[in-house]
């Protein structure tokens, strides 16, 4: 199930906020803490940040549209959803390595019984 990032209380009483621009597209894999888009509110312009790795899936507005708070901006699917093809094909690499890492860990965990 991909993870939805929905369109915070950036500014305390934000109601809604308008979406200035995409930092990532359909496709791109993004990093925790990765700039997703930048907008724009009553009180603030500021931009927001990916809480979870992945790849993007989907995005839910486009540029210059207005969305309420808590109205999902963006589909992730998490870095453990992607099949092995999705990870290997990653630019960096360091999807790579963290699928193998994860695989050492479950093998360790299973030889501990």
């Amino acid at each position: 199930m991909p993870y939805e990032f929905k369109l915070p209380d950036v500014a305390e009483g934000t109601e809604e906020g308008e979406i200035v621009s995409w930092l990532v597209e359909v496709g791109q894999d993004v990093e925790e803490d990765q700039k997703l888009a930048e907008i724009q509110t009553d009180k603030v312009q500021t931009e927001l940040y990916s809480p979870v790795a992945g790849k993007v899936s989907e995005l839910l507005a486009n540029e210059g549209d207005i969305v309420p708070v808590g109205s999902v901006l963006v589909r992730l699917l998490l870095a453990e959803e992607e099949s092995d093809t999705d990870v290997t094909s990653s630019e960096s690499g360091e999807g790579v390595r963290a699928q193998s890492e994860t695989t050492a860990r479950e093998a360790s965990s299973g030889n501990d019984n």
